[in-house]
This record gives C-alpha cells, structure tokens and sequence, in this order.
C-alpha cells in the first residue's frame, strides 16, 4: 500500500495536535507515534501492534485506514 509515514506529521500539524497531545488520544507512546511518522516500523514492538497504533492514530486524524493498510 502506499506509505502513510510522511502524511501522518503534515495532517497532525495542520490540525494544531502536538505528538504529545495525539499520544494522549490515542493512547501510544509518543515514541511509537513517531516512528510511525518516519516510517521506521522495526522500532514498533511488532507489526500487528504497529498496525493497531496506526489504524488508532489514523482514526483520530480521520483518515480512512482501509486506504492505507
């Protein structure tokens, strides 16, 4: 699919959410959040979990994971 990294920041900055504040929405590590954003998925703990913050993250943006994943 196509890759979701670098829209992940540009969406979140054009909505004024901090990392810190999507952290809190949904409920994953800032860390995680953001290796999501640079597409560095071996720093996730495994990829049915990285594919459950994206589906959270992607949600909280309103965009249509189906697209993505």
């Amino acid at each position: 699919g196509p890759q979701l990294g670098p829209v992940l920041p540009e969406v979140r900055d054009s909505m004024g959410v901090t990392r810190a504040e999507a952290e809190l929405a949904t409920r994953s590590r800032q860390k995680y959040l953001a290796a999501l954003e640079s597409d560095e998925w071996n720093l996730l703990p495994g990829e049915v979990v990285g594919r459950g913050f994206l589906r959270n993250y992607s949600t909280f943006m309103g965009l249509d994971t189906n697209e993505m994943t």
